[in-house]
């Protein structure tokens, strides 16, 4: 087990014996928090103006995929989040009547034969895995140069936007999300 050192001593033996690990997740955590309302004093007119530019951008500009039917059997309901590799929808199956999400990979990666080659081996990857932690993946397809991805809708905040409504989680809520993706990672790579 790795010691504590005092910033102010020179020597682990200066210090006394730590008798178990308990100690460094909360003190982790406090740091967490300390960095995050210096981020929050400093970045929240940022957050705050890319939050206000997201809510337009659902509201002013319409998703010219949103109502449109993918592949002739997704129709597309709603944008939930834009990344830098894809878009991700909400949608339809109309074959199996059931809602799921689609990432919808952006024209300029689809361009790119390499990229859209590991997209493929991913997803024939992440679909072998059946695990409560861990997405369903139902399909993959490309559609009229659009390159997507179906799976399992999981309704709800993602992580980032439940921090930004309710701030600091309690260290045990937060422990019990990193246990979950533990076993998600666990089984994924087992």
């Amino acid at each position: 087990m790795a010691q504590r050192l005092n910033p102010l001593s020179g020597s682990p033996r200066d210090q006394p014996r730590q008798t178990s690990d308990a100690h460094i997740l909360p003190s982790l955590y406090q740091q967490h928090n300390r960095t995050n309302r210096r981020a929050s004093r400093t970045f929240g007119h940022v957050l705050r103006r890319l939050d206000n530019v997201e809510t337009s951008a659902k509201t002013k500009i319409a998703d010219p995929l949103v109502g449109q039917i993918l592949d002739g059997r997704y129709r597309i309901e709603e944008r939930i989040a834009r990344g830098g590799m894809a878009t991700v929808y909400s949608a339809t199956d109309l074959r199996l009547d059931r809602y799921v999400a689609i990432k919808v990979m952006h024209a300029s990666l689809a361009e790119d034969s390499a990229f859209v080659s590991r997209f493929v081996r991913e997803a024939k990857a992440a679909a072998r895995l059946t695990d409560p932690h861990v997405v369903a993946v139902y399909d993959q397809g490309e559609d009229h140069g659009l390159i997507y991805l179906v799976m399992e809708y999981v309704p709800g905040p993602d992580l980032a936007k439940l921090v930004r409504q309710e701030g600091s989680l309690p260290v045990d809520r937060v422990c019990d999300y990193i246990r979950q993706a533990a076993q998600g990672l666990e089984h994924a790579h087992s």
